[in-house]
């Protein structure tokens, strides 16, 4: 048999097994009903929080959704979360429970916290289970090892419609126009994990009409989780009623405020032009100044030896008024260790079209020394130079504006797959031409938001341009180095990875069980049988 033939063969047999590991995921209820590690992601907020239990204009638009649903798949709800420097806010809506408490004190809201993500077949001293509720605010429960005590948690406010013989009223959402229970809490970073960091997570919320003293005897349904089917129940921790929660080692992952760069599929030239199609494999990010305003847009994605950046940037219609440069700041802290001064580990990369080499600084411990060229960064800036690139669109725009599009080697940055410290900030020179500091303090745009960074230049009259690093957002750098049919990075594509798409298998972004390694064809968003068959055809093949 010719070589070719047996591999065209065994390619073959290999999709009808797919095919069948496919339906058999999808259809039998214990496979497709909770995949380990599914993820939820808390972006860095750009609009205010108002916990009040009413879900507001345009409140909870910036933050991804994911479904929540009891053991049966009923009682569908939903769940969004994102982040500041000091609070993680989440709302839970329940369009299934439209009747109001039938006692004072609560209906059960839980959240479950495995701050050091480290699993296990027990809550640990480092699991945290809050009980946010309208009039018990600081309730909450830590690990002992085998089970729960209960501990204050300072700081926790909730608010929910229907609470307290519907003190607050029912509310409406996006998700359902009957009036319904919505819940909206504040919990402090300092029991959940830092900026930047995955923990683990879990969350239920239980109807108390039949329970109003949660001792256990309404009925094992009338709850919703996340992640769905991960095997919680109605309860209370140490009461007679089972435990609200099932073991850590069965939660999701929480992923507070980190920017993914994920490997590019869609190849990027550098020139200024937001061409069609070419940043949408990569997810988008919010920009802002300090006030909220001049909202612009970051993404990023890798490949084995460059990250790529665009920032587009609509609040910036003018074209540059010098030659040289419009400010753009890409800060890394490669050790990812944070700070209140710049280490001899971060870099402060100046990319323009005009300065090449780029200009870079290097911390010293109290500030930035302008120190190396650094050699093989790229960078075109539509607008700059008198508009020598002309202003372009996007997306996001229609109006001629200023795009920044630049490549930095990973060499500056950090090995493929690491997390690594990571803060942008763009202004416009258009009053100020030399840098010197005389700009309005609110002509830029920031990532992460509200960091707290201003026009200026390093060691120069002005501010230096960034804060300090411990309030930097981060930057996940995806596993490069081998094909993304490749999914696990093991340097052979097998069953592991096409079992992995087939777990997320039908799944769309947002979703408990959609697993962004697995989504690697277009059109993006969905994980389907093309995902599938794209891996399948590379099946066995080793890379160096």
């Amino acid at each position: 048999m010719k070589v070719g033939h047996f591999r065209e063969t065994t390619i073959a047999s290999l999709m009808a097994t797919v095919l069948i590991l496919t339906l058999l995921m999808t259809t039998i209820p214990f496979a497709s009903a909770y995949v380990p590690g599914a993820a939820m992601y808390a972006p860095i907020l750009t609009v205010p929080v108002i916990v009040n239990g009413a879900w507001g204009s345009g409140e909870w638009d910036e933050a991804p959704q994911c479904i929540m649903t009891n053991s049966t798949g009923g009682n569908i709800g939903y769940i969004r979360a994102k982040v500041n420097s000091t609070h993680l806010f989440v709302i839970i809506d329940s369009p299934w429970d439209t009747t109001n408490a039938t006692a004072y004190w609560h209906e059960n809201v839980w959240l479950a916290f495995d701050t050091l993500n480290n699993g296990g077949g027990a809550p640990q001293t480092d699991d945290y289970l809050a009980h946010p509720t309208t009039s018990w605010t600081g309730a909450g429960w830590r690990g002992n090892g085998n089970g729960w005590n209960t501990t204050l948690m300072s700081g926790v406010s909730a608010v929910q419609a229907g609470e307290n013989f519907g003190a607050v009223p029912l509310g409406t959402s996006p998700n359902s126009a009957t009036p319904h229970r919505i819940s909206e809490m504040a919990v402090p970073l300092t029991y959940i994990g830092s900026r930047g960091s995955t923990v683990g997570f879990y969350v239920l919320v239980d109807d108390d009409s039949t329970d109003p003293d949660g001792t256990g005897p309404q009925p094992a349904t009338a709850y919703s989780e996340w992640p769905s089917g991960s095997g919680g129940s109605p309860g209370w921790p140490g009461g007679t009623g089972s435990a609200p929660c099932p073991t850590p080692s069965a939660w999701g992952n929480l992923l507070l405020g980190l920017m993914y760069a994920p490997p590019l599929t869609v190849p990027v030239t550098v020139n200024g032009v937001w061409s069609s199609g070419e940043w949408t494999d990569a997810p988008q990010y919010i920009m802002t100044n300090s006030t909220g305003g001049n909202i612009g847009y970051i993404r990023a994605k890798s490949n084995s030896t460059y990250l790529f950046v665009i920032i587009d940037s609509p609040w910036d219609t003018t074209p540059s008024t010098v030659y040289y440069h419009e400010n753009v700041w890409l800060a890394f802290d490669t050790l990812n260790n944070g700070g209140t001064a710049p280490k001899t580990d971060d870099y402060l990369v100046h990319a323009s079209t005009s300065w090449f080499p780029t200009v870079s600084w290097v911390g010293s411990g109290t500030g930035w020394n302008q120190s190396i060229l650094m050699l093989g960064v790229a960078c075109v800036q539509a607008g700059e130079n008198f508009g020598a690139v002309p202003l372009g669109t996007s997306p996001n725009s229609a109006t001629p504006h200023r795009i920044t599009e630049m490549a930095v080697p990973l060499t500056y940055i950090g090995s493929r797959g690491s997390t690594v410290g990571f803060y942008v900030l763009v202004d416009d020179d258009s009053t100020d031409p030399d840098g010197t500091g005389s700009q309005p303090a609110t002509s830029y745009s920031e990532w992460s938001p509200g960091a707290g960074g201003s026009p200026g230049w390093p060691g120069g009259t002005g501010s230096a341009p960034c804060p300090a690093p411990i309030v930097w957002g981060t930057l996940r750098l995806a596993v490069l180095g081998a094909p993304v049919w490749d999914i696990d990075g093991s340097g052979v594509t097998n069953i592991v990875d096409i079992v992995i798409v087939a777990l997320a298998f039908d799944s769309h972004t947002g979703e408990p069980k959609w697993d962004p390694r697995a989504d690697i064809a277009q059109a993006f968003g969905v994980i389907n049988i093309v995902d599938i068959v794209a891996v399948a055809i590379h099946f066995d093949e080793v890379y160096p």
